[in-house]
């Protein structure tokens, strides 16, 4: 008799075991055991409670229905989480991936059919969130791009206006200063998965800025770095 096999499924899990210890309590006499988290060593004393009442045949009759016991316990329990139906149809295809999947990883095969919708269901809400994420990415980048306009159609009225030269070389500042930061957003926001070409257009944005400053002689403003 391989008692080493007879107990092989018996491992420290604290459900497996917390049942195991009811189910054997209600049959044998067996050792006090606490709450959860269990340690090897109850494992231990589960297992020598067993043999010190069952030996030879009665041993290995009593490990067979308790191993049944618990294989129809996990059963019942997948089921109450189980929307069981008789009406579903799939393909022929689909049917035929499920099996070989079931075959290679040595699982049922609703199981299969389970882990392939599961996948499915997975994908489309990854694709959804992708979708939400990219029309938020384009509602920022088209408020940008009206904040940009409106800004420059404010530079052109205070142009008009008659104000003193000092006055106007500080609106000038403070609106290429803006304008430029709005542009350097809408750059990471249309480049930001190629680093290379990000850092290529940031550069030419600046150099654009200091061109536009010595043009109209207004102070170069330096744009703060993400942290």
């Amino acid at each position: 008799m391989d008692k080493e096999k007879l107990f092989s499924w018996i491992d420290l899990d604290d459900k497996k075991l917390s049942w195991l210890i009811n189910y054997v309590g209600q049959r044998i006499a067996i050792s006090n055991f606490g709450n959860p988290p269990y340690s090897l060593e109850d494992v231990g004393k589960i297992t020598d409670d067993i043999c010190r009442v069952k030996n030879n045949d009665s041993l290995i009759l009593f490990m067979n229905k308790t191993r049944a016991a618990w294989n129809q316990y996990q059963r019942r329990e997948i089921r109450k989480k189980s929307y069981v139906t008789s009406t579903l149809e799939i393909k022929k295809e689909v049917y035929q991936n499920a099996l070989q999947i079931a075959k290679k990883y040595k699982i049922p095969t609703n199981f299969a059919i389970e882990e392939l919708i599961k996948k499915g269901c997975e994908l489309e809400e990854k694709q959804l969130k992708n979708e939400k994420e990219g029309k938020q990415l384009s509602s920022i980048k088209n408020d940008l791009v009206k904040k940009r306009q409106s800004r420059l159609v404010e530079l052109n009225i205070n142009e008009q206006k008659l104000l003193s030269f000092e006055d106007i070389s500080k609106k000038l500042t403070s609106e290429m200063f803006e304008k430029h930061c709005i542009e350097i957003q809408l750059i990471k926001l249309a480049v930001d998965k190629n680093q290379e070409k990000m850092k290529d257009e940031i550069s030419k944005e600046k150099e654009r800025y200091v061109k536009d400053c010595k043009k109209y002689e207004v102070d170069c403003l330096e744009v703060k770095s993400d942290p």
